[in-house]
């Protein structure tokens, strides 16, 4: 069976970038999926994302850190492309937040369509391409809506909830047949190789940084 597979990439990050699962950012995600379906389930892989890092200050002012972090992630991009992972784009915004104590005007940049198109595609593909089997990689509660519309509609369609690295529980968990957690043994078994080579002779290398294993 074709099984959707979706990854909330925010989410995923937040979790990951905790120094426990920081390491296997070198992430397989169709290797990784497979390891929660049934044998004869192949994943169709959505992978929504967003490629900015000006609202953490450690990267704002240091353009060299922030271009390295922005390089790895694309890297990650283009291996998980090459094994057939289709990206979804968000973005930043800037909004104004007043201190109570100083009344000082700040801007922050907050992450922004992520999560919504997460939802609105896990509809279209339940509902336009007649998936009946899902797997979603999240913990935010925002996405319940989604599911709720999904299964409210079509009670058939099965929706499995895969939390990310260290989150235990999450309200989302109510909405879902089943929940799963993505525990540090998948994740370690999960791992792409240093050095990828595609169908067209090209190499993706992990970055230095992600280097679990060394040569």
């Amino acid at each position: 069976m074709l099984v959707a597979a979706l990854v909330d990439g925010f989410n995923l990050y937040y979790n990951m970038n905790k120094k426990k699962y920081s390491k296997y950012k070198w992430l397989n995600f169709d290797r990784m999926f497979r390891k929660y379906l049934n044998k004869d389930d192949i994943p169709e892989i959505h992978y929504f994302t967003t490629i900015n890092y000006n609202d953490i200050v450690a990267y704002r002012y240091n353009k060299k850190k922030y271009s390295g972090k922005r390089e790895r992630h694309m890297t990650l991009i283009k291996a998980e492309e090459s094994k057939g992972v289709f990206v979804h784009y968000g973005y930043f915004r800037d909004t104004e937040f007043i201190c109570r104590k100083c009344n000082h005007t700040n801007i922050i940049r907050k992450e922004k369509q992520t999560d919504v198109s997460m939802g609105a595609y896990l509809a279209y593909l339940a509902f336009s391409r007649n998936f009946d089997k899902f797997i979603i990689l999240t913990a935010d509660t925002d996405l319940i809506s989604a599911v709720k519309l999904v299964k409210e509609n079509a009670r058939e369609k099965k929706i499995d909830l895969l939390l990310p690295p260290g989150v235990k529980k999450s309200e989302i968990s109510k909405y879902c047949d089943k929940t799963f957690t993505l525990d540090e043994e998948v994740l370690k078994d999960s791992l792409f190789p240093l050095i990828i080579e595609t169908k067209n002779n090209e190499k993706i290398v992990c970055p230095e940084e992600w280097r679990m294993f060394k040569d």
